[in-house]
Order: structure tokens, then C-alpha cells, then sequence
């Protein structure tokens, strides 16, 4: 069995699972900034947001399928997720609302 990628809190000990932990808790605000630059049609909306995954005291946890519906606060949706795509689907590595 290979070497653990996180320790016991969920925190990543490299690579770009550590890269994102490291800027949606510790500057969250530079993150937001970058991509509001990439995305003109977004920021002229003038959003709010709010980093839900992968936060700290959360263990760091990355969401999926149900839960991360409900994550996003529509967890309505857990069936029509589980017609289009398969259980197991894919882990979001961060998102924020």
C-alpha cells in the first residue's frame, strides 16, 4: 500500500489537493480576485463568494454526488443527479457558492 496522501485532519501533504486546501483557507480572498478577472460576465454581477469545500474545519472534505447537492443547499436535486450520472461520480476538489 502506497504512502498517505493526507494526514489524520484531511490536510494534503502535496501536490495540487495541497495548492487548493492552501488558497480556499488561507487566501481566499487573492483566489476569488484571480478568477473574477478570468470571468468579466461573473464579476460584473458582483458575486459573493463563499467557499464551501475544501475548508479546514471540515476536514478538508472533498463532496460528492448527494452530498454535495446538498452542500450547495439543493439537495432536491439528488435524484435527477442519480438519473443523469452514475453513483460514485466525480469529487469536487473545491467549490465555492
Amino acid at each position: 500500500m502506497g504512502a498517505a496522501r493526507v494526514d489524520s485532519k484531511g490536510h494534503a501533504y502535496k501536490g495540487s489537493q495541497r495548492q487548493v486546501q492552501t488558497w480556499v483557507n488561507h487566501h481566499p480572498d487573492k483566489l476569488n480576485s484571480a478568477i473574477l478577472r478570468e470571468l468579466p460576465l461573473l464579476a460584473a454581477s458582483e458575486p459573493q463568494i463563499t467557499w464551501q469545500s475544501p475548508l479546514r474545519n471540515d476536514h478538508y472534505r472533498e463532496y460528492r454526488d448527494a452530498a454535495f447537492l446538498k452542500q450547495i443547499g439543493h439537495p432536491e436535486l439528488a435524484d435527477r443527479l442519480a438519473e443523469f450520472w452514475p453513483s460514485r461520480g466525480p469529487v469536487w476538489d473545491g467549490f465555492a457558492t
